[in-house]
């Protein structure tokens, strides 16, 4: 089986390793629109406008599916999309909000993410709709993914900036937190380490693989394959290409595409 993986920039790349444990055996196309990203600063109707262009080109490309680790265009475009394309689409956003409420124990939730996903309060919606009586804080985080691209993720500067999106959240003494966003895979020590250990990270991008899994399992959906992925781009250039291969410790082919 061949999913389509709709990103914004180059940082969703860190979510096949993800998508894998799952669904080792699927082929993956990552679409990444590297031209135009980031999406979480932009606003709701440009974004599911980008994220139908990226959408019908994936199905042209051959997916069968598409998953969406963008949660920008989650959180305002994954039902649109789901409403427009052709193939099942699937994104994170209930499967985390299951995830978190099964390890939520005092009812405080914390939300990391990019301005536009905190603004939809789709996720913080998805909690409430499981846990009526959880309370979800959330924390734009707009330096994120930005600083993932600059690869600065390891570097002192980001860990003072996560602790610092961190603090009004643990001051509402969350238990759990969901990093909404697509550099969580490069950051998720550092967001764990300042999290704290007494604060359970629930992983957006495993859980919606996991989900996916049960899904092609119900349906009797064969999701064998070659386990390949091929990505395409809308900007190549050199920076952006030694950063892919980087996030996803592999040479991949890359193609420039125009959307």
């Amino acid at each position: 089986m061949t999913i389509g993986v709709l990103g914004a920039g180059i940082v969703g790349l860190s979510t096949i390793a993800f998508l894998r444990r799952h669904l080792p055996e699927a082929d993956f196309i990552y679409l990444g629109d590297t031209a135009r990203a980031p999406y979480g600063t932009k606003s709701p109707e440009t974004v599911r406008a980008f994220a139908l262009e990226g959408g019908r080109r994936l199905i042209s490309e051959g997916a069968e599916a598409v998953m969406v680790v963008s949660c920008a265009i989650a959180a305002c475009g994954g039902e649109f999309l789901a409403g427009h394309l052709s193939v099942p689409v699937m994104d994170p956003v209930a499967a985390t909000a299951a995830a978190a409420a099964a390890a939520n124990r005092k009812g405080a939730i914390g939300l990391l993410g990019d301005p536009l996903t905190v603004e939809s309060g789709r996720f913080e919606a998805a909690v409430r709709a499981v846990a009526p009586r959880g309370r979800v804080y959330a924390s734009a985080c707009p330096l994120l993914t930005p600083l993932v691209e600059a690869d600065r993720a390891g570097k002192p500067e980001t860990a003072m900036i996560i602790r610092k999106y961190l603090l009004p959240l643990k001051v509402r003494q969350i238990d759990t937190l969901i990093p909404a966003t697509a550099a969580f895979g490069p950051l998720e020590k550092a967001i764990a380490g300042k999290a704290g250990r007494r604060v359970r990270v629930v992983n957006p991008f495993l859980a919606m693989a996991a989900a996916a899994a049960d899904h092609f399992a119900a349906g009797n959906i064969s999701i064998t394959g070659g386990g390949g992925i091929r990505v395409l781009l809308t900007d190549t250039a050199p920076t952006v290409l030694n950063r892919a291969r980087f996030l996803l410790h592999r040479n991949p082919a890359i193609q420039q595409i125009h959307l």
